[in-house]
């Protein structure tokens, strides 16, 4: 079973009446207010529009609700207020299908299985050993590979112990990106990286991002010269 059965286990049923659309061409966001049982904080956005192929940048202080925006998008969470459109529908009559068909969300907390490296890639998907390690080369992690003495089967610890912060980073963007989704939604990816191999892993992005619409949260300029939109969170707005 791979990580789409497990995935599509998970969904709770849906009645007859929900929309699956095949294709789409603008996400809009307005008046959107959502806040956390037991907090006084709210996080609203205005207005908000993703249009198919455009890539588009998040900034904004820590605590913004930038992360909580990304799960908002991805259907994970459900505002208080606020209209979510995509391509004139409300969120609430698409189906779940839609979204983990046509999204990947690449988050910071990066969540790494006791199991090889190849299989937290792979999660199960049809992904060959030269498709992997052809994406663990242009990251930065093919040196870190060859040292593994059972490569690509070397087991990775519990919840990648073995890896340090930044290549469990990058294994999480090459799962992430290799699903080969519509939308990407990246939280912070090159967080835990030093400015040489944050090049590598932008002209990556650049290279799997073509042609595919995404939405980054990032304040480092390498990752901000992918976009050519920018919105930025300012008291939780």
């Amino acid at each position: 079973m791979n990580l789409e059965d497990i995935l599509s286990l998970a969904q709770p049923d849906e009645g007859a009446h929900m929309i699956a659309p095949s294709q789409w061409h603008s996400i809009n966001f307005s008046n959107i207010e959502m806040s956390y049982a037991g907090t006084q904080k709210i996080i609203s956005i205005p207005r908000f529009s993703l249009a198919r192929g455009e890539i588009i940048c998040i900034s904004g202080l820590s605590g913004q609700g930038k992360s909580t925006f990304l799960n908002l998008l991805a259907q994970f969470y459900n505002p208080q207020g606020g209209l979510r459109e995509i391509d004139g529908v409300p969120y609430e009559k698409i189906s779940r299908k839609f979204f983990s068909e046509h999204f990947a969300m690449i988050s910071q907390e990066v969540e790494l299985f006791s199991l090889s490296v190849r299989d937290n890639i792979a999660l199960g998907s049809s992904i060959s050993d030269e498709e992997i390690i052809s994406a663990m080369r242009a990251v930065g992690l093919k040196e870190w590979l060859s040292t593994l003495h059972d490569g690509l089967d070397t087991l990775v610890g519990e919840k990648g112990i073995k890896l340090s912060a930044g290549q469990k980073q990058r294994v999480n963007l090459i799962r992430g990106l290799l699903l080969d989704r519509d939308i990407y939604l990246l939280d912070e990816p090159t967080s835990h990286l030093d400015d040489e191999t944050e090049e590598k892993v932008v002209a990556f992005l650049k290279q799997k991002l073509k042609n595919k619409t995404a939405v980054i949260v990032s304040h480092r300029p390498a990752s901000r010269r992918l976009c050519s939109r920018f919105y930025e969170f300012k008291g939780n707005a």
